[in-house]
């Protein structure tokens, strides 16, 4: 029983990092690249500044130009907290207005 599951697990393994060095270099590009594509999306609700700086004009361009894994691996280091913190901030702003806005009609 132990020999099938610790078979499985290898299979799982293998599957999902990779089954040699350019495999698992590859699935570690892929997974930069989803987190890259994710954080694209939000730079609408950057600051100006925050885009210039940290953005390239396309996720296209951003993950044709950066060929290296560790590349985008430190990109997502650097920015990804920046980021996620300025989504969360105007996310709050939003809320508070709003709920700024539903508590002056009830007032009125």
């Amino acid at each position: 029983m132990w020999e099938h599951c610790y078979e499985e697990w290898l299979i799982r393994n293998k599957t999902r990092h990779g089954k040699d060095d350019d495999g698992k270099a590859q699935r570690r590009l892929e997974k930069a690249h989803q987190s890259i594509r994710a954080l694209y999306v939000l730079t609408p609700k950057c600051s100006l500044q925050a885009q210039r700086h940290c953005f390239h004009p396309t996720v296209e361009n951003h993950v044709r130009i950066e060929t290296d894994v560790r590349n985008h691996e430190n990109w997502l280091e650097t920015y990804e907290p920046m980021i996620k913190k300025q989504d969360a901030k105007l996310r709050k702003y939003i809320w508070i207005a709003a709920s700024t806005q539903l508590t002056m009609s009830l007032v009125r």
